[in-house]
């Protein structure tokens, strides 16, 4: 089988022994290993790495989610990945505690030119504005694989968020999918993302600021970044916004491409206090969640959209 999925089965440093015996013994098949929230430990990963170490491994997706990772751990993962590090694609170590020096060391493998991991997934793993410096500087010396990196609910500040926005300002950062939700990220460091974004030509598609405090500025960032036509999506939390600011961003970005609109509609969905605004055909009628007033709004927009000349909000 190309995969192997053993998630929440509570596999531990015994049962990583046994599986990394048969993949010693036949280690070219396997593409996808799935350990998320069992019990493997250190010691556990210290034997899979083993594996990873073999030139003939050809994993290329390793899940270990909430597996009680340490920093021990991962050095084992670290040291293995520098042995041979071309084969892995994603690596999620979501969930774990690999402290400063953990981040440190997987920013190391990042920054060697053999590696080509694509999907870095450290969320929730308290990763600092320290660790957001290690991950900036190994990805501008190796920018050109990673495209997705998710440090949601970690503790960057806005001091981390401008180090990974001078990232995004390398014209070789190919990164086209970043996630911050719940990184406590505010107008200032929403204002270092919009900054990156209108000054140089970006690859980025995603951008998740949910459950983040922006503010005003915060809004005013999507209502920049999305007169980029590349840009699919901003997730932004607005439980906390004034409708009439959410008006205006909205009507800013009408009036900022309206060639742009006039053929793709702006389509925005509310769940549980969140906005997604997406560059994507726009159907009224297939999410129960719009609020009245966001919906009567958007029936302006396109009214104005039909009508450029005309730019009240009418009934609003």
């Amino acid at each position: 089988f190309p995969f192997c999925r053993l998630s929440s089965c509570r596999v531990t440093e015994g049962g990583c022994f046994f599986l990394t015996s048969a993949l010693r013994s036949n280690p070219s098949h396997l593409r996808e290993l799935d350990l998320s929230y069992d019990h493997p430990g250190d010691s556990g990963v210290k034997l899979l790495s083993v594996v990873l170490e073999d030139p003939s491994c050809k994993l290329r997706k390793l899940k270990l989610s909430g597996c009680r990772i340490a920093a021990k751990g991962c050095s084992s993962l670290a040291s293995a990945l520098r042995s041979n590090p071309s084969h892995l694609r994603e690596l999620d170590l979501s969930n774990n505690h690999p402290g400063r020096s953990g981040v440190k060391l997987l920013s190391a493998v990042l920054e060697d030119p053999s590696c080509k991991l694509e999907k870095l997934k450290l969320s929730g793993c308290r990763v600092t504005e320290e660790g957001c410096s290690s991950l900036a500087s190994a990805l501008r010396s190796n920018p050109s694989y990673l495209r997705e990196l998710d440090l949601s609910y970690d503790h960057p500040g806005d001091s981390g968020v401008k180090l990974l926005s001078a990232l995004l300002e390398d014209p070789s950062c190919k990164l086209e999918k970043l996630k911050l939700l719940g990184c406590r990220v505010t107008e200032t460091g929403c204002s270092s993302l919009a900054s990156a974004l209108r000054s140089k030509p970006s690859h980025l598609r995603e951008l998740d600021l949910s459950d983040n405090h922006p503010g005003a500025s915060g809004l005013n960032l999507v209502s920049a970044v999305l007169k980029d036509p590349r840009l699919r999506s901003v997730l932004l939390d607005i439980a906390h916004c004034k409708l009439e600011i959410l008006r205006s961003v909205l009507l800013d970005i009408a009036h900022c491409k309206l060639e742009i609109l006039r053929s793709v509609l702006l389509g925005q969905f509310m769940f549980w206090g969140r906005a997604v605004l997406m560059n994507t055909p726009w159907n009224p009628a297939g999410d129960s969640y719009l609020s009245r007033n966001i919906l009567w709004t958007y029936c302006n927009i396109i009214r104005n959209l039909n009508s450029p000349n005309d730019t009240s909000l009418v009934g609003v």
